[in-house]
């Protein structure tokens, strides 16, 4: 076997050489490239803490340039703020990071060439060779400085809007997208008496009223469906087993990781909805005997007609007046009069049944609908009840009372089919029958004759 000779040896390790040296500038260039593809800024000190290596998104970022901070101990950058509790914590990073420990988006702040602060995410990490041995340390730094604003103004955002809303009168409520109640605003558990571990975390509609759980959830449903604003009122029970009268109306909110919630804000409508039936009640109602006024009876009057003319069926409308009532007031004083006209209310209410309805039309005066009579003689009847039924006795100091009435009675369709015109008739038959002594009835086809009739 042939020896390679001395000149061979030294020609054949220069070339190995060569070739190693050739391979590690192809690496170093290779790496250089990276480096300075890299976006984010990139800095590179050897074991020691020397910086050696930096890329073009550094510079730019803090202003200096490469010749200036290379050499440079990374303990000793002038880029460091004069933050005592900053240096610190940057010497324990640093000897942490040559022990080979990670630090991944460490939140600091740097000072750049022109003084002005720098919010940083920065991830720190040991590079290490194909063997595992540590060469050199690195540090990524990502400006987060629009991030941090946004961040601090969404928090004092999340704060004043909590603020408000835990100041607020009405009562707001996140609730996901099964009625699941996500937060409570004092107010709510305040109104309803409920503490927050036994509202939060439960569905709002347990609460519901049945009777408006309906009306509820198909807003609820609408509101999920096509994202429009709902108000609903409907009735909510208390802590203490009562229902509330709330308004609420719920929004779709967009969440910032892409989902969605509903933000519900209620008030207490209570007096609000017991005045509103009170109004509803005085338009519609006697205040004195809380049987139907004037204006009530009248629809209800018109209402009939036209399921009697649907149906081929007759009706009577009655006008009463109480004979000589004027006595009781002066007798017995306005409070025992009023008293006497509740009374009397009540039993022409009874009289009728649910086959009738009773109006005060003022002062001593009553109107009432008989509805579906079979003749005049069945309008008759009932007629005559109420004539005996105001008759009986009324209570007074040491002793007892009794009044008299005059009624007029109107038929349809045998007098009219129109609602005034019958109610006109019937206050015109109630004359005649008082005109003849009282305490009686009168039809209006016995007391007015077709001449008259037909003025």
């Amino acid at each position: 076997m042939q020896m390679e000779s001395e000149e061979e040896r030294t020609t054949l390790d220069v070339e190995r050489n060569g070739k190693q040296y050739n391979e590690s500038e192809a690496e170093h260039n290779l790496l250089q490239a990276f480096i300075r593809s890299i976006p984010d800024a990139v800095l590179i000190c050897d074991v020691s803490g020397v910086l050696i290596e930096c890329n073009g998104a550094f510079t730019e970022m803090f202003g200096w340039t490469r010749e200036e901070i290379m050499g440079v101990h990374a303990t000793d950058l002038i880029f460091l703020p004069e933050d005592a509790d900053i240096r610190e914590e940057q010497k324990k990073v640093f000897h942490g990071l040559q022990e080979g420990r990670t630090y991944r988006n460490y939140r600091t702040r740097r000072m750049n060439k022109q003084g002005g602060m720098v919010e940083l995410s920065i991830t720190y990490a040991p590079v290490r060779d194909e063997a595992g041995r540590m060469i050199a340390l690195s540090g990524i730094y990502r400006d987060v400085t629009d991030l941090q604003r946004l961040e601090a103004a969404v928090t004092a955002a999340e704060t004043n809007y909590r603020l408000i809303a835990e100041n607020m009168k009405d009562m707001i409520a996140l609730l996901d997208l099964t009625g699941v109640v996500r937060y409570a605003s004092p107010s709510y558990l305040n109104v309803l008496g409920f503490r927050r571990e036994e509202f939060e975390g439960t569905n709002c509609f347990r609460l519901v009223h049945a009777e408006d759980l309906s009306i509820v959830r198909s807003r609820f449903e609408r509101l999920l469906m096509t994202g429009e604003q709902q108000t609903v009122e409907f009735r909510y029970l208390r802590a203490d087993g009562t229902y509330l009268w709330v308004e609420t109306q719920a929004s779709l909110l967009e969440e910032g990781d892409g989902g969605r919630c509903v933000l519900a804000v209620s008030r207490d409508i209570g007096e609000r909805r017991e005045l509103e039936e009170q109004l509803a009640s005085m338009a519609l109602e006697d205040t004195l005997t809380g049987t139907a006024n004037r204006r009530l009876f009248k629809e209800l009057l018109d209402q009939a007609l036209r399921f009697c003319r649907r149906d081929g069926q007759q009706l009577a409308m009655i006008h009463v007046n109480l004979d000589g009532f004027r006595t009781v007031n002066e007798a017995c004083g306005r409070e025992r009069g009023d008293r006497v006209l509740k009374d009397t209310a009540d039993r022409l209410q009874e009289c009728v049944g649910e086959a009738g309805k009773v109006c005060r039309a003022g002062g001593d005066e009553f109107l009432l609908l008989l509805y579906r009579v079979e003749d005049a003689a069945d309008a008759a009847r009932t007629a005559d009840e109420c004539l005996n039924c105001i008759h009986e006795p009324h209570a007074a100091d040491g002793g007892e009372f009794r009044l008299t009435g005059s009624m007029g009675i109107a038929l349809y369709p045998d007098d009219s089919d129109d609602a005034i015109e019958l109610m006109n008739q019937a206050h015109l038959a109630m004359f005649k029958a008082k005109e003849a002594g009282g305490h009686r009835r009168a039809f209006y086809t016995e007391t007015v004759g077709p001449e008259a009739a037909a003025e």
